[in-house]
């Protein structure tokens, strides 16, 4: 959704390696998550619309005191309404979600977190289509990148700053779990900085395996099992 501070962005969860395959559409500005699916990226874009939320409908969750929220998919025409998201969460989260000090701003990033292989790539977004003023846009996103070898994925959660503490990460790790296995996914797997306490702590929650994933223990290797228990 941001633009590097310095050095190359990293993905929480190497979202952008091998699977990545960009489209080569271009992005537009639009700041309402309520946008219909079947709008896409605009006229003229019909094969972008169906490719950008035709194939997943929109669902309703339930988080913390019992506020219904909304997941629709990401869309190609979502750049600014991530950037919007950036700038209301603070500079720590959005390190801990990259790797890297980001400064919310449209560029390359933001262009790889809309403009995807969609067959591999699944993101979602959650907003609240009650919600005005400073509790509107983008409250949070998960996304899911299948594996072309084998029956697993790798995922990535942020949740903006001021909405965390109500449950949304919870929730669209379960959300996210759901698709996994509904693909017949054996097993998902996340990069997290090791001081990323609060991921760490939701994925525990789900059962994962915590394994060191460099020398200097600064990132950590998180694996969900999601093989059948007999």
């Amino acid at each position: 959704m941001l633009q590097p501070d310095s050095g190359p962005a990293r993905s929480a969860d190497s979202l952008f390696q091998p699977h990545e395959r960009p489209q080569g559409r271009g992005t537009s500005a639009s700041e309402d998550p309520r946008a219909p699916l079947e709008s896409g990226s605009g006229a003229g874009k019909g094969d972008t619309a169906a490719a950008d939320g035709a194939a997943m409908p929109e669902t309703e969750i339930i988080v913390g005191d019992e506020r219904k929220l909304r997941l629709r998919p990401i869309r190609t025409d979502d750049a600014q309404s991530l950037v919007e998201m950036g700038l209301r969460s603070t500079p720590e989260d959005l390190r801990l979600r990259f790797f890297s000090p980001v400064h919310p701003a449209m560029g390359h990033l933001t262009s790889l977190l809309t403009d995807f292989d969609r067959e591999v790539h699944i993101a979602v977004a959650a907003y609240d289509p009650a919600a005005v003023g400073e509790e509107a846009g983008i409250l949070g996103v998960v996304r899911l990148v299948l594996s072309v070898d084998a029956p697993e994925g790798d995922f990535a959660i942020m949740v903006r700053s001021d909405q965390a503490g109500h449950g949304l990460g919870h929730r669209l790790m379960a959300e996210m779990l759901g698709w996994a296995r509904h693909r017949g996914l054996t097993r998902v797997t996340g990069e997290i900085l090791s001081e990323n306490r609060r991921m760490l702590r939701l994925a525990k929650a789900f059962g994962a395996v915590i394994q060191p994933q460099s020398d200097d223990f600064h990132t950590v290797k998180v694996s969900i099992d999601l093989t059948p228990q007999s």
